[in-house]
């Protein structure tokens, strides 16, 4: 059994998101505009041409040209346009929860220093969260529902879990998954490894 097919299996352990998505062009969309997250019609190679420390395939970019990847032991690798690169996320929920939830984009919040004080993260993600919703109403106007709406509307179609608290329900996910090992990185042509994701 090849690689692509093991992470089609593992796909269906994870109820089958990404092919709800798939066939619903107007879901497809929203999921795109609120979670940042582009599904590809199927699992593909990376767009890097580099050596992954753990393989997989990509379903899907953000709209900064970053990949999030399928990887072969079931947790969810993201590669950024940058080359900034590491384990976001345990399970393709995971992962759409976490976006789903971080009006502000997860990754303004994967800084250790946000892991050593809880306190200072709670206090960021009252702030940013805030900011991260008025920056989705002046993008999209009254082109799509507004941000609640639209999440609620997402969270029901996809069976995902709305936080009240994201400082303590979602990013503590994401903070465990990019920091344990085996760490998810690539090395470049030159020997050079990948920065990672969490600053």
């Amino acid at each position: 059994m090849g690689l692509f097919d093991k992470l089609r299996g593992k796909q269906k352990d994870n109820d089958d998101i990404l092919a709800i998505i798939r066939r619903d062009a107007l879901l497809s969309e929203k999921v795109g505009a609120l979670c940042n997250i582009d599904v590809y019609p199927s699992l593909q190679p990376p767009f890097a041409q580099v050596k992954p420390s753990i393989p997989g395939m990509a379903f899907g970019k953000d709209g900064g040209g970053g990949e999030y990847i399928f990887l072969e032991d079931g947790s969810i690798g993201y590669l950024g346009a940058e080359g900034e690169c590491g384990r976001v996320a345990e399970t393709l929920r995971d992962v759409f929860e976490l976006e789903l939830n971080c009006a502000y984009s997860w990754y303004n919040y994967a800084e250790r220093k946000y892991m050593d004080s809880p306190e200072m993260l709670a206090r960021d993600v009252l702030k940013y969260e805030v900011e991260g919703k008025e920056q989705f109403a002046d993008a999209y106007g009254d082109e799509l529902p507004d941000y609640d709406t639209l999440r609620n509307e997402i969270a029901k179609a996809l069976n995902l879990k709305i936080s009240n608290d994201v400082s303590k329900d979602i990013l503590p996910t994401l903070f465990k998954s990019a920091t344990r090992e085996p760490l998810f990185f690539f090395i470049d042509d030159d020997g050079e490894r990948s920065t990672e994701v969490m600053k």
